[in-house]
């Protein structure tokens, strides 16, 4: 039965390093691109056959290999674990692991076997391989806690009145989106939040241990609902669903690719998980699927493929289940490269979020084309002419395109001469003439308007249904200024979120000023590399949420959230 152990946990070793490798059950290739653990399950099969041979000195010796070779592996799996992106595979290659030593130092020290146990044998290695499978499904397991707590599907709130309640965050902001029934908020380490998803403080601090965390708040009372963390690692995208039923959270794998977790926005549960060969791989969300660049192979230079880069097509996940929609492949002589999905906006602004219709810009020899994909059968609904990526003299006008999904759900804006604003469902266009800068980062679902930039600072909202350009109103006199602070506008109203004295304040048009607390400041001398909220411009945050008007800033830490109502 000893034998038997080791030849068991041998299979689980070669089994976990197949299904890191090719992602057959989780995400693929962030255990085994470690050369050291890759070393070290080496070391640790060869000394498991070593104690296979009969001579004492064989299976002595494998026993000792085998003690030091899984004391190395078990350390950099935990490791691994802790990190919060290990994979199903770690668990397995625990268990295996456990199994080559354990029977290898039986062997070395114990008397040699008698006679052969095969029904012993049998269950044991049956044994094992339930252990694997449970251990993969355990270790892989995000931490979450919920409460449970029934999800009241309040009215979106986009005026100010009083403070209905406020939540002490426990650590500094860095993002909150309106989910049903209220708001997810992201709890970040301290230290500056960069582009570069790995980086970390560099104390020991505790916020270091428990990386990035997303509490959901009820809106109407400002309680929590569910929490998530993904071990010690940085959410690099937040997104909601345009109806808020759903939350996509996106976290970069060592390897470049990133872990996308669809969670339920009422419980936190976790509805599916996929990865993208790339950063920034969603492209779309709907209220019905998830869209995944899916790899095509390289294709060729010429003026039509991408200049020689990765093409990709579509793939769409059903939100409800998981399970695949449908596959899209851009047509002949058209290409999804690279330089289309991961550059939508400031980083994590990549994912086109509007409803039933899921907006996909190709490149199509020297232009640009936007289509329209019916979200729940892949079909081509309508296509619309970009604007020249390529002039006649051969000069590339961008790398990149502007384009983001204006908080109605319903549209996209296109930057361009002119920029304009397309449908979704039906790709009708509104020019917006005029338009120059505007603020991807800053749009999020609900009644607002995205805003027009005029020397990086907002002085008009764009109206998504006339693309009539609108200039903000006048300031009333007071300490409340929109270059010190942050502005939203609704078709009824304009709000602006600033710092008045040592502390902030919320006007509606002209006025009075709501007074908040938003927690002590930052450390002294932190505020010039603390980084702005994940994928804005801005230190403040205004965000229109079921039961609340929800209000936040990255300038101080510990951050206080604050519900208006």
């Amino acid at each position: 039965m000893r034998a038997a152990a080791v030849v068991v946990g041998l299979v689980l070793l070669v089994v976990g390093v197949v299904l890191d490798r090719a992602g057959w059950w989780g995400w693929a290739g962030e255990l085994t691109d470690d050369s050291l653990l890759v070393t070290a399950l080496v070391v640790l099969a060869v000394a498991g056959l070593l104690t296979r041979v009969d001579a004492v000195w064989a299976r002595r010796s494998g026993a000792v290999g085998a003690v030091v070779a899984g004391a190395v592996t078990v350390v950099l799996l935990v490791d691994g674990i802790a990190e919060g992106l290990p994979g199903p595979a770690a668990g397995v290659l625990l268990v295996g692991t456990a199994a080559v030593v354990v029977a290898a130092v039986a062997l070395a020290v114990g008397p040699p076997p008698r006679r052969r146990r095969p029904l012993a044998g049998a269950a044991l290695a049956v044994g094992l391989l339930a252990a694997a499978t449970v251990a993969g499904s355990v270790v892989d397991a995000p931490t979450r806690t919920t409460t449970d707590a029934p999800v009241i599907d309040a009215a979106v709130v986009a005026g100010t009145g009083t403070v209905r309640w406020t939540y002490p965050v426990g650590g500094p902001v860095a993002d909150v989106v309106p989910v049903r029934g209220g708001v997810a908020v992201l709890r970040g380490p301290d230290g500056p939040r960069t582009d570069a998803p790995f980086d970390r403080p560099s104390d020991d601090s505790d916020d270091d241990e428990r990386g990035d965390e997303i509490v959901a708040l009820d809106g109407t009372t400002g309680t929590p609902r569910w929490t998530f963390r993904q071990g010690r690692q940085r959410v690099d995208a937040l997104v909601p669903s345009p109806g808020g039923g759903v939350l996509a959270v996106s976290h970069v794998l060592p390897g470049g690719g990133a872990l996308v977790t669809v969670l339920d926005a009422a419980t936190g549960a976790t509805r599916f998980t996929v990865t993208t060969p790339i950063r920034r791989g969603v492209l779309q969300l709907t209220d019905r699927v998830l869209t995944v660049l899916d790899p095509r192979g390289t294709a060729a230079g010429d003026s039509s493929s991408s200049r020689g880069e990765e093409t990709y097509g579509l793939v769409a996940y059903r939100l409800d289940d998981g399970a695949r929609a449908w596959t899209w492949d851009p047509p002949p002589g058209c290409a999804l490269g690279v330089p289309w999905s991961p550059t939508l906006g400031p980083p994590g602004r990549w994912t086109l979020a509007v409803r039933e219709v899921g907006v996909t810009p190709v490149d199509c020899g020297d232009d640009r084309v936007l289509t329209g994909l019916d979200d729940s059968t892949g079909a081509v609904r309508w296509t619309l002419p970009g604007i020249p990526r390529v002039t006649p003299d051969g000069r590339t006008v961008a790398v990149e395109p502007t384009l983001t999904a204006l908080p109605d759900g319903g549209s996209v804006l296109v930057g361009g001469s002119p920029a304009q604003v397309v449908d979704a469902a039906t790709g009708a266009t509104r020019p917006v003439p005029g338009l120059g800068e505007f603020d991807l980062g800053a749009v999020r679902p609900g009644p607002v308007r995205a805003l027009a930039l005029t020397d990086g600072e907002p002085r008009s909202s764009i109206d998504a249904r006339t693309g009539a350009i609108l200039p903000l109103p006048a300031e009333a006199p007071g300490e409340c200024s929109t270059p010190q602070g942050a502005v939203a506008v609704t078709d009824t109203a304009t709000l602006r979120l600033c710092g008045v004295g040592a502390g902030f304040g919320l006007r509606l048009d002209a006025g009075p000023v709501l007074p908040l607390d938003l927690g002590p400041p930052a450390l002294s001398g932190s505020d010039s590399t603390r980084d702005t909220l994940l994928y804005r411009r801005s230190e403040y945050v205004i965000v229109p949420a079921p039961g609340a008007l929800v209000v936040a800033t990255t300038r101080t830490d510990p951050a206080t959230l604050v519900g208006v109502a």
